[in-house]
């Protein structure tokens, strides 16, 4: 015999006029939205080594002896307004989380078919690491959406943030 109310026994902070019945859906409530939370996470962690592979892209073109002067300077352009682009979304990213996943998606989407157009390189070049960045970026376009939600219900039921 379970008891709704006994689905997790960790200590969480819940208002005063929180109906004995709802602690068992406060609960789940929880429990989905710190797995949004960690999806949002990994999401920024995306965004983060988006960052460290424009960094990478600077380093090798500089180390590039085949590159002439100013092809040098428009990579180290590019890669200085997506580093700038890539670090103010990342630092919003748990707060403003719909519009950065967005942001962030449309910029690598652009930039991805920009390096296509524009590259003597194949299409397939790099086709799995691109599938797997848009994926975690709608993946947390879709977590963003489901939190709020989540949020919007936990705290009507009586929950309060304790994480």
């Amino acid at each position: 015999m379970s008891n709704d109310n006994n689905i997790l026994d960790d200590d969480f902070i819940l208002s005063n006029e929180v109906n004995p019945k709802n602690t068992g859906k406060i609960k789940l409530l929880r429990i989905e939205i710190l797995e949004k939370l960690k999806i949002l996470k990994h999401g920024r962690l995306i965004i983060i080594a988006l960052i460290v592979l424009s960094l990478i892209m600077v380093i090798s073109a500089w180390d590039n002896d085949f590159l002439q002067l100013p092809g040098k300077y428009g990579i180290f352009i590019e890669a200085g307004i997506l580093i700038t682009i890539y670090i103010v979304l990342a630092f919003f990213a748990l707060k403003h989380s719909k519009i950065v996943f967005i942001v962030a998606l449309i910029i690598y989407t652009l930039n991805t078919v920009s390096q296509i157009v524009l590259s003597d390189s194949p299409i397939y070049s790099g086709i799995i690491f691109r599938i797997v960045i848009i994926f975690y970026f709608v993946k947390s376009i879709k977590a963003s959406f489901d939190l709020e939600k989540n949020l919007l219900q936990y705290y009507q039921l009586g929950g309060k943030k304790d994480w």
